[in-house]
């Protein structure tokens, strides 16, 4: 069995364990909290607008309405790849709908590239202060992610609870770590059956160092267990027993935003997720409502499947009514309804998706 991605490939025993359980607050957060309750202690907020700066190395873009109502967005952007530098700011995908509706936004560019939701999740904590101290505390704050976004959104959901009141999340990598384990899991599947070298998406060439080499060395995939259909030629048993296992690397220190997700969210979650996205599989959807039940919190969770191929081609009006029902769920207590991602998929997404893909069996013929 050769390397995958750059990561060491042992053989190891299914403990059924991962290396880190558990998810602790960041300390380093507290001071960001202490400064948003004192925030704006004094003085007039300054006036509405469009504002463009940086934090540190983070750039940022704040847009203000004149007729703003107290409700702001922090907007986690996805993976731009790796490289050296900040990463670019992304506008809001709502602008135009939110500053309409006299709802304020924020995004971030964070420090650097690559995939580092331990260092993003202070950047947009950061940013909430900085807003605070100019514009005034928000009646409420919703963050709202997209794919890597996503993975920011929920573990700051977990990590930080008193800071955001909901989430809406596209596309999300909304299981965290479990994406690399899935990853490895299936590559680790197909190197089995076909003897060939293979990355995380099935192309059998070398990924070269320009890949999210941080996120990848904390897979681990010793409690996964393969299942297979009878008559293939290898039974589950021997299967589980000989397909090789990946593990955490030995320098992957402990980080609580690469750790395991426990499902303990507080808040209103709304998701949106294509069926066929194959860069973040749906699965992700599957795994985080079972960890919220195992938790006792998914009646905070509504998720909204979309049939759809590809990854965030959402279009608007699909995002806007999440968004709007998302905000009559903090506001009104009017629980909105999502689709039941653990039960029958043949209707998945029907009611939400607004273009069926001809392609689609549920498409008029």
């Amino acid at each position: 069995m050769s390397k995958s991605a750059g990561r060491k490939v042992r053989e190891v025993p299914n403990t059924g364990r991962r290396r880190f359980v558990g998810i602790r607050r960041l300390p380093v957060a507290f001071a960001i909290l202490v400064l948003a309750i004192v925030a704006r202690l004094a003085g007039a907020a300054e006036a509405p607008g469009r504002y463009q700066d940086a934090l540190g190395e983070a750039p940022y873009l704040i847009d203000v309405p004149p007729d703003w109502n107290g409700g702001l967005v922090i907007f986690a952007h996805g993976y731009q790849g790796e490289g050296s530098g900040p990463g670019l700011v992304h506008g809001e995908p709502l602008d135009a709908y939110l500053t309409s509706g006299g709802y304020a936004w924020a995004a971030s560019g964070y420090r650097a590239s690559g995939y580092r939701p331990d260092w993003f999740m202070l950047d947009l904590l950061e940013l909430r202060v900085h807003f605070i101290n100019r514009f005034g505390p928000p009646r409420w704050t919703i963050i709202h992610g997209q794919s890597m976004g996503g993975h920011i959104a929920i573990a700051s959901l977990e990590l930080y609870p008193q800071v955001y009141q909901g989430a809406l999340i596209e596309c999300g990598v909304i299981d965290g770590v479990g994406l690399a384990d899935w990853l490895y899991a299936y590559t680790a599947a197909a190197e089995y059956f076909s003897g060939l070298r293979f990355i995380s998406n099935l192309n059998p060439r070398d990924p070269g160092p320009g890949k999210a080499q941080k996120f990848a060395s904390y897979a681990d995939t010793r409690q996964i267990h393969y299942g297979i259909d009878p008559g293939l030629g290898v039974d589950e048993a021997t299967l589980n027993r000989d397909i090789p296992r990946v593990e955490p690397e030995p320098d992957a220190e402990p980080n609580p935003a690469f750790a395991e997700l426990t499902g303990k969210i507080r808040v209103p979650v709304m998701t949106l997720h294509e069926t066929a996205d194959f860069r973040v599989p749906f699965r992700l959807e599957q795994d985080y409502r079972k960890r919220t039940e195992t938790a006792g919190t998914s009646h905070f969770l509504v998720q909204r499947a979309v049939r759809a191929i590809g990854h965030c081609g959402f279009t608007s009006a699909e995002r806007q009514l999440a968004f709007f029902d998302l905000v009559a769920w903090i506001e009104e207590n009017t629980v909105p309804e999502g689709d039941h991602v653990l039960g029958d998929v043949a209707g998945l997404g029907l009611r939400w998706t607004r273009t069926l893909d001809s392609r689609d069996p549920a498409a008029p013929k």
